[in-house]
């Protein structure tokens, strides 16, 4: 097994951006912990989280699903993610492929593998059917000791391995839209907070008071937080301002829009308090992050 040695996302986005740099195909296999930091997830590249034992939930986008055994988790780049283990006799088992932009598009992976055809759509769960998860397990597997051992002309049959992969992914979303094995809501969560992840994810824009979401569930404010944090690692107040900054941050690095205009289409009048709060975040103006990133988005090789 795998265990988890980040303590921060930060850290973790800065292990894959090192494996990117070397080579276009990551794979953390066989995890067996969940990340001990309450951060949620961002980073470059497409990732596929496949679990082959235990039980959890996931948090992608707005949305919170259950994770069993056979459960694939599709992520774009840059999507906000979670896992939350909310079983500790049954911790969540995984493989976690992560494939960088440029190479996923140079290869012609969404022709494999494309958004709304058959069901399948990035931030949507899947469930292998029974009678693929051996197949699922020995592509991971044999992804894994290709990257582990790098024979000659291992870039080629990894190539192959993840297009197979893919291929099979394809077929997990057919079965899921004929209704086969459909997945379900997480069970873990209290729908009050399962609401509000999704209410602040689509409205994060709006002003959005803690009274005001207390009132969308009839909760007391402070309970209602603290009910929220407790599951999710992020008092209410926390979790708007980090959906504001990461929505910021996918402008600033994608859009040239001035400063004044990506605060307000992330919920801020005052141009000058998204500066102190981006920079609070992150620790740089978002001139500067924008500068970096532009830097980063330089054609990667090989």
């Amino acid at each position: 097994m795998q265990r988890t040695a980040f303590q921060t996302a930060a850290e973790l986005s800065a292990a894959i951006d090192g494996l990117f740099a070397e080579f276009p195909v990551a794979l953390y296999y066989g995890l067996d912990t969940v990340a001990p930091f309450p951060d949620f997830q961002s980073h470059d590249g497409y990732e596929f989280y496949y679990v082959w034992q235990g039980c959890g939930t996931y948090i992608a986008g707005n949305d919170a699903c259950a994770l069993e055994a056979g459960t694939l988790m599709p992520i774009r780049p840059r999507m906000l993610h979670k896992v939350l283990q909310t079983d500790a006799a049954h911790p969540v088992c995984r493989h976690v492929l992560l494939l960088r932009e440029d190479w996923f598009r140079r290869e012609g992976l969404a022709a494999v593998l494309p958004e709304e055809e058959g069901g399948f759509r990035f931030g949507a769960p899947m469930i292998a059917p029974k009678a693929e998860r051996d197949t699922a397990d020995f592509l991971y597997r044999s992804i894994h000791e290709e990257l582990e051992r790098k024979p000659l002309g291992f870039e080629h049959a990894v190539s192959g391995y993840v297009k197979a992969l893919l291929a099979l992914f394809r077929r997990f979303a057919a079965a899921n839209a004929d209704g086969h094995a459909e997945p379900a809501a997480s069970p873990h969560l209290p729908p009050e907070v399962v609401y509000l992840l999704q209410h602040v994810g689509s409205g994060f824009q709006s002003p959005l008071s803690l009274s005001d979401l207390a009132h969308k569930v009839h909760m007391n404010p402070n309970y209602v937080s603290q009910l929220f944090h407790r599951h999710t690692g992020y008092t209410l107040r926390q979790f708007v301002a980090m959906k504001r900054m990461h929505h910021g941050r996918n402008l600033l690095r994608d859009t040239a829009l001035p400063v004044h205009i990506v605060a307000a289409e992330c919920g801020y009048n005052d141009a000058s308090h998204f500066i102190r709060v981006f920079r609070s975040a992150y620790g740089c103006t978002p001139q500067a992050f924008r500068a970096a990133a532009a830097a980063k988005q330089q054609p990667a090789s090989l």
